[in-house]
């Protein structure tokens, strides 16, 4: 029998693993990447990794691609709907050229 989970704007923890049952979710964001590179809509993606022990996730370990735009997404969601908790900044978006090390073009 599947359980839904419904929160709440009181819930500070959501418990992925059951209740009562313990576990760990590891969420990685690497390899910045310029996509669309010379063309009128180029865009950074990055690598989001996780691997997890809970039952209740399908795959232990998995990996995709996410556009700067989702991670934008993301944080003004989490920001309304759990307020209190602690949601990073995001990266500069235009930033970019510096981890990538062509801030000065191919020359």
């Amino acid at each position: 029998m599947a359980m839904e989970y419904e929160p709440t704007s009181d819930d500070a923890n959501v418990d992925l693993a059951g209740p009562g049952l313990h576990g760990k979710l590891e969420c990685r964001v690497t390899d910045p990447q310029k996509e669309n590179e010379g063309t009128q809509n180029p865009f950074i993606s990055y690598l989001v990794t996780t691997d997890t022990d809970f039952k209740s996730f399908v795959n232990s370990h998995s990996s995709l691609r996410r556009r700067f735009t989702d991670f934008v997404f993301l944080q003004k969601h989490l920001t309304r709907e759990y307020p209190q908790c602690a949601v990073p900044p995001l990266p500069d978006k235009h930033k970019m050229e510096y981890v990538r090390g062509d801030r000065f073009g191919p020359d």
